[in-house]
């Protein structure tokens, strides 16, 4: 049980940034294309419902559904994050 509960735990901080984390805890790569993020074609964005992704992938994508958790959204809802 308890090396279930460490794997668990271990995935969960896997899911989340760490701010004190060598890349400021920003996550590298677009999770649908897995390109690393920059700042200009591969920038990372993010959507209402918080799930992140490039601003390529998104803006490019056929079907606006949130690739986590299938919430619709559109273009102008993407908000780009800067760092």
């Amino acid at each position: 049980m308890q090396k279930i509960m460490e794997s668990s735990i271990k995935k969960i901080n896997g899911m989340v940034h760490d701010p004190l984390a060598e890349d400021g805890g920003q996550k590298s790569a677009c999770n649908l294309c897995m390109e690393k993020f920059d700042s200009e074609i591969r920038m990372e964005a993010t959507l209402k419902c918080g799930h992140v992704a490039c601003i390529k992938c998104l803006t490019e994508m056929s079907e606006k559904i949130c690739h986590i958790c299938r919430k619709e959204f559109k273009n102008e809802e993407i908000i780009k994050l800067y760092y």
